[in-house]
């Protein structure tokens, strides 16, 4: 049987190996897309899957601001943008069930049909965003 020599020494080896295994799986992870599923717990069991939404692809490519869909609200017809993105959430202000004002799911509806007529451009019908 003859033995395997390696040129740089075992340590430069290794150190190949685990360079060859961070840009295997590491750096897949970190090129992946901003997908957003859009799932609010206050809907409970769903009917229809979740929308997935790409968030990098409106924010970045289309330039949608924040305050598109993160708001506190309209006034004079235009969004009032929120202190805090991140933290506002759609279910804050419409309820599932609400006695007046717009309902959640019909806020959510309302927002992408909106844009995506408006633009002529992403899915409108149900099947197009909830993917079985």
């Amino acid at each position: 049987m003859r033995k395997i020599t390696i040129p740089f020494g075992r340590k430069a080896a290794i150190a190949v190996v685990a360079l060859f295994l961070a840009a295997a799986f590491v750096l897949p992870a970190l090129g992946q897309e901003d997908i957003v599923s859009l799932a609010d717990p206050a809907f409970g069991t769903l009917r229809r899957p979740a929308s997935q939404f790409n968030h990098a692809k409106h924010t970045d490519d289309f330039g949608i601001g924040c305050e598109y869909c993160h708001h506190q609200g309209m006034e004079n017809g235009e969004f009032i943008p929120s202190d805090d993105p991140g933290a506002d959430k759609c279910a804050d202000c419409h309820a599932v069930n609400p006695e007046s004002g717009t309902s959640l799911r019909n806020a959510y509806h309302k927002l992408c049909e909106n844009c995506h007529e408006r633009e002529k451009k992403g899915p409108i019908m149900c099947g197009e965003c909830h993917k079985r």
